[in-house]
Parts: C-alpha cells; sequence; structure tokens
C-alpha cells in the first residue's frame, strides 16, 4: 500500500514537471516567435513604403522560427547537432538579407532596376564592396546584438537540458504553423520578389538579344562610308569619375596636374568640355546611351534591333576595332557592355581573376603595352578605333590604384562638412582620379609622337559622389552622379589634316 501510494506520488510529480516543462517549451517557442518578430521588423525598416508589408513579413518570420524550433529535438547525438547547424546557418542568411535588404531601402530606396541591373552586370568582388558599402557600424551592432539574443533564447538549443522531448502528436501543428509563417512572410516580401524577378527576366532578356543582335551584324555588317583618311581614334572610356573631382574643372585639390600642363601648353591641341553630362549613373545604361543610338528614354529599350552600335559601326566604316578592357568580362547573368566589347575585331579583359578572387589582379596600367604595341604597327595599318575601359575611381576606391598613387592624406576638415562626419574614403577616391590622370596622360604621349593622325578622346561613363557618401546609387540622385569629364586631344598631325588649328 505504501509502495502504491509512493508510486503514484512519484507518477504525479513526474506528470506535473511533464507539464511544467511542457508550458516552459511553450513560453520559450512564444518568447523565440516574437524575438524574431521584433528583429525582423527593425531590420526590414520599411518594405516598399507600406507598413502592412512589414508587418505581415515580420510576423510570418515569428511564426515560422517559432514552429521550426519545436520540430528540432532536444538531447545529444549527432542528429540533433546536425539539425542545429542546419538551423543557425538559414537563419544567419536569413538574418543578412533582412539586414542588407533594410539598410538599402532606409538609405536609397525601394528596390528598382538599377539596382537589378547592378547585381546582374557585377561579380563577387563588386558585390562584396557593395555590400560593405551598405553596411554601417550602427547595422553591424544591431546584427551582432540580433544574432546574440537569438542564439540565447533558441528554444531547442543544447544547454536548455530540462525541455522536453517533441511528442510525434505536436508535428503536424508545428509543420502546419511553420507553413502558415511561411505564407506570411511571402505575402509580405512578394511585391520585392516580383518586382526583382520582372527586372531580373527582362535584363537577361535584354542581354541575349543583344547578343544576338551583334551575332547577325557581325555576319551581315551595316553599311556605312569608309574613312577617307588615314586616322587613328582612341577613345578612353573612364569608370566613376566626377569632374567635380579634377583640378582640370576647378577642384580645389591639384588631381590633374599632367593634364593641366597640356592645357596650358603652348603646342596644345586639346579640347575640355565643361558641360557633359552622362544620361545614367550606372554604367550598362549610360553606354548603352553613349556606344549606340538607342539613347536613354524609357520608351526605347537599350540595344534594340533597330539601334546602331559604335563598335559595328567603325568595323563597317573599315577601321580595325580593337577593345582592352580592365572591366568585368562576366557578371552574374553575363555583361551586355563585355558583349559589345566582343563585338570588335580583338577584345582582351586583363582582370581574369574577377570573379574568383576578392581583390583586383591588375590595375589599369596593364593595358599600357598592348596598347603602345598597337600604336608602335607599321603606318601601313588599316586605320584603327581602339576602346580602352577604364576601372579606376570605382568603389572601393583605396583599391583602384596602385598605392605609389597614395598622395591626400590629410581630411578635408570642418571648412567643407562642418559637424557632420566626413567620408573615409574620399583621400583615395582624390587619388585614384589623380592615377586616371595619369593612365590618360600615359596614352596621350603614345599617340604624340605619332605620325599618322591620332585623337585620344576622354569621358567617363558616369560620376560618383565621394562626398556625399552615395557612391552613383541612382537612389540617392545628385547631380555629381551625372557631371563628367570630356576631354578630346589630337596630335600634331590630326590637327594639321584636319585643320584643328583653324576652327579653335
Amino acid at each position: 500500500m505504501l509502495i502504491s501510494q509512493r508510486e503514484s506520488k512519484a507518477t504525479e510529480m513526474a506528470d506535473a514537471a511533464k507539464s511544467h516543462n511542457g508550458a516552459r517549451a511553450r513560453n520559450a517557442r512564444a518568447t523565440y516567435g516574437a524575438a524574431w518578430f521584433i528583429v525582423s521588423w527593425l531590420c526590414l525598416q520599411v518594405v516598399d513604403g507600406d507598413p502592412l508589408h512589414r508587418l505581415i513579413t515580420a510576423a510570418g518570420i515569428g511564426v515560422l522560427h517559432a514552429s521550426v524550433t519545436a520540430l528540432i529535438r532536444t538531447g545529444e547525438g549527432r542528429r540533433i547537432t546536425l539539425q542545429i547547424a542546419l538551423y543557425i546557418g538559414f537563419s544567419t542568411m536569413l538574418l543578412l538579407v533582412l539586414l542588407l535588404y533594410g539598410f538599402y531601402v532606409q538609405s536609397g530606396g525601394v528596390l528598382d532596376q538599377d539596382a537589378v541591373r547592378a547585381i546582374a552586370q557585377t561579380n563577387l568582388h563588386e558585390s562584396i564592396a557593395y555590400m560593405a558599402q551598405l553596411v554601417t557600424p550602427q547595422g553591424v551592432l544591431l546584427g551582432s546584438s540580433a544574432a546574440v539574443l537569438l542564439i540565447a533564447l533558441f528554444p531547442s538549443a543544447p544547454w536548455r537540458r530540462t525541455l522536453p522531448e517533441r511528442s510525434s502528436a505536436a508535428a503536424p501543428l508545428a509543420i502546419l504553423l511553420a507553413a502558415f509563417g511561411l505564407a506570411l512572410a511571402y505575402i509580405g516580401f512578394r511585391p520585392m520578389f516580383s518586382v526583382a524577378i520582372s527586372y531580373a527576366s527582362q535584363y537577361r532578356a535584354e542581354t541575349k538579344a543583344f547578343k544576338e543582335v551583334l551575332s547577325r551584324r557581325r555576319m551581315n555588317p551595316i553599311q556605312a562610308a569608309s574613312a577617307q583618311a588615314s586616322v587613328d581614334v582612341i577613345i578612353i572610356i573612364g569608370e566613376s569619375t566626377a569632374r567635380s573631382h579634377m583640378g582640370l574643372y576647378g577642384y580645389h585639390r591639384d588631381t590633374t596636374p599632367r593634364l593641366q600642363a597640356r592645357l596650358e601648353a603652348a603646342d596644345n591641341h586639346m579640347v575640355v568640355f565643361s558641360d557633359v553630362i552622362s544620361s545614367h549613373s550606372h554604367t550598362v545604361p549610360a553606354l548603352a546611351s553613349a556606344m549606340t543610338s538607342s539613347g536613354a528614354s524609357e520608351e526605347q529599350e537599350f540595344f534594340s534591333q533597330d539601334s546602331i552600335d559604335i563598335v559595328s559601326l567603325a568595323r563597317a566604316a573599315s577601321l580595325q576595332t580593337f577593345w582592352l578592357s580592365n572591366q568585368n568580362e562576366f557578371g552574374v547573368w553575363d555583361n551586355p557592355i563585355a558583349a559589345l566589347a566582343k563585338g570588335a575585331d580583338q577584345s582582351t579583359f586583363y582582370s581574369s581573376a574577377l570573379g574568383r578572387s576578392f581583390r583586383r589582379s591588375v590595375h589599369d596600367e596593364a593595358i599600357l603595352p598592348e596598347l603602345r604595341r598597337l600604336l608602335n604597327e607599321d603606318s601601313g595599318e588599316p586605320n584603327m578605333a581602339l576602346f580602352v575601359h577604364l576601372f579606376a575611381a570605382h568603389w572601393p576606391y583605396c583599391d583602384a590604384y596602385p598605392q605609389q598613387f597614395r598622395q591626400f592624406r590629410e581630411p578635408l576638415g570642418e571648412k567643407f562638412f562642418g559637424a557632420a562626419r566626413e567620408p573615409g574614403d574620399v583621400n583615395c577616391y582624390d587619388d585614384a582620379v589623380t592615377y586616371v590622370d595619369w593612365l590618360v596622360d600615359q596614352i596621350i604621349t603614345l599617340a604624340q609622337g605619332r605620325t599618322r593622325p591620332t585623337a585620344v578622346l576622354y569621358f567617363s561613363d558616369h560620376g560618383e559622389a565621394p562626398l556625399l557618401g552615395t557612391g552613383h546609387e541612382s537612389a540617392k540622385h545628385s547631380s555629381y552622379h551625372l557631371e563628367i569629364p570630356f576631354i578630346l586631344w589630337t596630335n600634331d598631325a590630326f590637327a594639321l589634316t584636319w585643320k584643328i588649328h583653324e576652327r579653335t
């Protein structure tokens, strides 16, 4: 009888402990779901300007995580370790996506076509640089705090020894709740995903169509008048170079001493245009407008069947075409400008490690030996159009030039920024502009002593706003993103042939 009472008492205590632990487990999961809701709400900032989407997304993520933890058994062993490792990996990626999207929306606006194009034409190096540009110290603190909080509250963590094993009866309910949470998160995020998918599909279709157009043009060249005189043209396409940071255009720092000296020389044949603007602040649409007849209007697609690109036009005019580039040859879905470059008779891309390395393999000066060889060819060679596509001045600015060109070290100070925080990479950007000045001068030097008429045209795809800390992001538009240098230099033979000295 006494033993029976003891057994009954032990059973009651076990049932009470089981009920208590079950309540603790439910409370822990509810707390965990609430924590994910708060973190998601803070990370998202706003979704497409609609707080309702933000609320639905955060609620769905909270329910999803609270439910998933109910499906993970407590205990020890390889199985629980694998489950938790997979879950933590998924949660980390989700937290990173939420943070990055929230930072982007907070600082620049909703995800738009330009952003998707930028992602599609980029590579690993530029993607990491772009994310680093978005992330702020406050964001790192928020992300770290969120990670610590979520790990500490994780209901099925191995250190929560008193939580019970999940019952088989609870699994279907947890799965249904997880599915419900996933559906809510999808409904909240759908506006962003639908826009991104739509723009990505459009980008891929445009790129594919443009490649087909280029292929047909090579088989059936367009008709154009041949050049009547011997002439070589070098077209230098700069990257992210704002004329507002060039001493040649009045910038207070002497970032263009070599070009300035050429402009002031007695035998100068250089024209500096002071009011040229780019049609866009991103490379592909800007160069689509500059290098084809498509223009930049929304009514006319870039690289359409009816547009004529400058490379095909030069080839049709019996110019031998060369494209020397330190830009990306491949992007996520290939690169329309690279496709344009491959329409030349010869195209060479120098950053061969781009996309497989975190750093650039070479700087722009790697182009100079091949350019020197081409310009030293016998004068009986066909007329040439040489396209030189630079990368210097692209963000991250400090990696865009050799360190021996580093010269600006002092901050600009309160005179420029007052009480506002000064961007930390303005000096690097000005150094990169100085490097571009040296590169353009080197190319002009190669053309200067030639007996063949030779012209050098330099312009940038778009500008940059390092003083504002906005790069060239179109969602953070400013005039600095569009105001570009445009410089024409000719050698004596070209000036004499085309009577440049009589017109200027």
